[in-house]
């Protein structure tokens, strides 16, 4: 399983938007920002190369990449169908979404290649290809859904916006990687999580690599000096940059 930070960024941030791509027997891409379009054309162009994009909530810096994203594999005449994970109730969010973007889009589209919705629920796992996806709910001003990833004996999470809950930290537990927000470097800020809540649950729950995104803006231009505090004992952390990647 190989994991690339598209973007690591907030939302009003210069940098792009937190995205993550995996590249496993199916590809998703975890969240697609207003900024990621680019960024994936850049790492892959191919039309067919996505099979699936998981939408954690309706926040623009989650979905508003969307629209571009389709509207070009139709352009290019992509054929094999595209899954959407999501919260049942965002499918009229994304549809509408779609069409304000490109008006008549959604006709287009499902002439071409078409769209599939599997629901994205915390009492439901999935399996797509051979994949087992299962969710959670972090706490977040609109709802919000948390994902794992198990393929075979590899796990990779991914919190998206939220703080901690008992629901995501039981998702998260011996994980091989977890991705998780941290937008404060310590302290509470309503429907997000800080670098030390953060660091001090993965530890205490077995998570073996912590990659921390979503940081900042301003806190984020102290990234080294972030670093060489966050160094607990037993747990690798990392604060990636756009593009990097890890393979598991």
């Amino acid at each position: 399983m190989k994991v690339i930070f598209l973007g690591v960024g907030e939302a009003f941030d210069s940098i792009p938007n937190t995205s993550i791509l995996v590249e496993s027997s199916a590809n998703i891409l975890l969240d697609c920002g207003y900024s990621i379009p680019p960024e994936l054309w850049k790492y892959n162009s191919n039309p067919e190369y996505l099979d699936a994009i998981f939408l954690s909530h309706s926040h623009a810096d989650h979905t508003f990449g969307l629209p571009a994203v389709l509207m070009r594999m139709c352009s290019e005449d992509r054929k094999k169908p595209l899954a959407l994970i999501c919260q049942p109730e965002m499918k009229k969010y994304i549809e509408d979404m779609i069409e304000l973007g490109y008006r008549g889009s959604l006709k287009k589209i499902r002439g071409k290649f078409g769209i599939g919705y599997l629901e994205a629920a915390a009492s439901r796992p999935l399996q797509f290809a051979d994949l087992k996806l299962s969710f959670a709910r972090p706490r977040h001003p609109v709802n919000v859904t948390a994902i794992r990833i198990d393929m075979g004996s590899k796990s990779l999470c991914y919190s998206s916006d939220g703080a901690i809950t008992e629901e995501t930290a039981s998702l998260y537990r011996n994980a091989d990687m977890l991705i998780h927000e941290a937008y404060l470097a310590s302290g509470h800020v309503e429907g997000h999580s800080s670098i030390s809540d953060v660091i001090s649950m993965a530890s205490s729950i077995g998570v073996r690599k912590l990659a921390l995104v979503h940081i900042n803006r301003e806190l984020a231009r102290k990234k080294e000096d972030l670093l060489r505090i966050a160094r607990p004992e037993g747990i690798e952390v990392l604060m990636p940059n756009s593009m990097d990647y890890v393979e598991l």
